[in-house]
């Protein structure tokens, strides 16, 4: 250092050279483009990107280019159902150079069942998620989101291929044959589980059905008679919001003992 002149003194300096060094932090990524809610329809193959959009992620330090890690933590998760084993989050392409963003998307890790996920949670398959973010030094970054699963109109099916019923002769009142019976898997879902029933062919002007139940019934005043006809075939129908499914029915007309009768009565 310079000192002060003094008379008669020659001044007298030093010189050094000092190296600071910068040392970089590894800094926790950034959520840049998260969609609330990513939705999917049950039913589909796996694996299938959800509907929303990607989940794009911003990281400034070279060491996480394309090594980041999003993982998923269902909020409200159970031993039945937990959306960590039916969802999953990968990466897709490459970190871009320029921007530092990478991009990932969530994808489908197993089978979804609309019907099965309502009946775990007696509720809409909704789930309540944590995305986290981690990079190559464990530094996390969250961010909360919903995945919803959507239920899709499935075909009502009859409990069986074919429904015989039987009818004894003779009969003219009203009478219940029985049920063709059909069950609707979106059984949890009001928009879609609404069967109706109807009869169709020429043999079914005998009988009407229940269009709520499928219970057929046999027409007031109708007329069976074994000795002229003992069969009559025709079909079920059953439809919802999109659907429709047939069944073929037959009904056996059963012989009456009816004793003799005089064919000409002599005068």
């Amino acid at each position: 250092m310079d000192r002060p002149l003094i008379a008669g003194v020659p001044s007298q300096s030093a010189t050094a050279e000092m190296t600071i060094v910068v040392t970089d932090v590894n800094r926790p990524s950034k959520f840049e483009v998260v969609t609330n809610p990513y939705e999917v329809e049950e039913n589909v193959s796996v694996p299938t990107v959800l509907d929303g959009g990607n989940i794009v992620i911003y990281d400034e330090d070279a060491a996480d280019v394309n090594k980041l890690k999003v993982t998923i933590t269902d909020n409200d998760a159970t031993a039945a159902l937990d959306a960590a084993k039916l969802f999953k989050v990968v990466q897709v392409g490459k970190t871009d150079a320029e921007t530092l963003l990478s991009t990932f998307v969530i994808q489908t890790a197993d089978d979804l069942d609309y019907e099965e996920l309502y009946k775990k949670v007696e509720k809409d398959a909704v789930f309540n998620i944590t995305l986290t973010v981690e990079d190559t030094e464990g530094n996390k970054t969250s961010h909360d989101t919903k995945i919803r699963v959507i239920d899709v109109n499935e075909e009502p099916a009859f409990t069986k291929t074919s429904y015989t019923f039987s009818i004894a002769e003779n009969t003219t009142e009203t009478t219940s044959l029985g049920v063709a019976e059909a069950t609707d898997p979106d059984k949890y879902n009001t928009k879609f589980n609404t069967l109706s029933f109807s009869l169709k062919g020429e043999e079914a002007a005998l009988f009407d059905i229940d269009e709520h139940s499928g219970e057929i019934f046999t027409v007031n005043n109708a007329k069976f008679d074994y000795e002229t006809k003992r069969q009559y075939s025709f079909e079920v129908v059953v439809k919802d919001k999109d659907f429709t499914k047939k069944v073929p029915v037959t009904v056996n007309v059963t012989d009456v003992s009816e004793g003799p009768k005089f064919t000409d009565i002599p005068t």
